[in-house]
Order: C-alpha cells, then structure tokens, then sequence
C-alpha cells in the first residue's frame, strides 16, 4: 500500500468538517508526526496543537513502514517530501486548474523537470530513494499500436526527468477496456504480454 496524501484545496470540505482551511498546513503536519508513531505497533503519546493522544496503540500494526507520496506543486510541498515522505505526485494543467487547487502551476514536462531537481536538491542524501509520479495525459495511448515511438519518446523523457512511476487517469466503462489497455500497454510498451 502507498498512502497519497495532500493538505487539500476545497475551502468548502473544511467548513463541513468544522476546520480553519488556514490551519490545514499545521493540521497536515501534526498528522505527518502522528502517522508513523500510530503505524509503528507500539503504544505513544503526541501532544500537539490540533491533536493530543495518550498511551495509543494500533493494532493490528502493519508488517512494513507504509509509504507517504505527497501531492501538490508548491514548494511547502517538495519540502515535506524532501524530508518526510517518500514520493511525490506533480500536477500539471491548464492553469486554471492550479488557481482551483491553489497550488503553483507547472504548464508540463519542463515544469515538472526543474521541480523534481529543486525536489532532489532539497532531499540531499534522500535524493535517490524518492518515487515521483507523473501523470501521462496524452489519451492516444489507449489506442493499440498507435504513436507507438512518439509514446515511447515521451514516457522516456519522463523516466529522465526523474520520474519513477507513470501513471494513466482515464475512467474506462468496463472491466475488459481496463484489461485491453494493460495488454496493449505490455506489448507495446514493455515487450510482453499480459503483466
């Protein structure tokens, strides 16, 4: 399991949750403190500005550290990731979207490119053990056999930017267009069938 993760946007899911949209960057924080200890199997205390608990324990606890990636393109962001996580999720779009989701804009690849040096340069020694996903827009993918080189190209530069996941975001109607995509996907893109 990976745990994707934001601090979120929508002024109005804070109001009907009852909690100050300005305050969800120290709330985000606290539950990045939190989140580890409750998952560790053993019993903790936190004291904290939004959340206080007392002698906790889950159970049952998870066998591994479950992994946080962080979504969301500003910089407060790339530096929680640097420091705390172990992935980040870009978003790239019209530049609308970026003022709806309050979050800095990056037009595309080459955005994205210079944020994922910024993001490793703040990592340091982290650097290398940081995923970062990046979503594939370009929807003729789903079509088999189609712009098959020019989609190698652009999932190449992808993975040189320092990208390493690629992720599809396309709402199929049936189980079987999931099924065809993974199988075009495989043969086209990985040289093998059925993954």
């Amino acid at each position: 399991m990976i745990l994707g993760v934001g601090t979120g946007y929508l002024k109005g899911e804070f109001f009907a949750l009852g909690v100050d949209f300005d305050e969800r960057n120290a709330l985000f924080d606290e539950a990045l403190d939190v989140l580890p200890l409750h998952w560790s199997g053993e019993p903790f205390s936190y004291q904290g500005r939004h959340f206080n608990a007392r002698d906790i324990i889950a159970r049952p606890s998870p066998r591994r550290q479950i992994p946080i990636w962080m979504g969301g393109n500003a910089k407060i962001t790339r530096r929680r990731v640097a420091t705390r996580a172990q992935g980040w999720m870009p978003m790239s779009g019209p530049a609308e979207m970026a003022t709806t989701t309050r979050t800095a804009h990056f037009s595309g690849l080459d955005d994205i490119a210079e944020a994922v040096r910024d993001l490793k340069e703040m990592a340091g020694d982290r650097a290398g053990e940081l995923d970062v996903m990046v979503l594939y827009t370009d929807d003729s993918i789903l079509q088999p056999g189609k712009d098959v080189e020019r989609h190698r190209e652009m999932l190449g530069r992808i993975a040189e930017i320092g990208a390493t996941w690629v992720s599809f975001a396309w709402d199929f109607s049936a189980q079987a267009e999931t099924l065809a995509f993974v199988d075009g996907f495989a043969e086209h893109y990985l040289g093998t069938h059925r993954i």
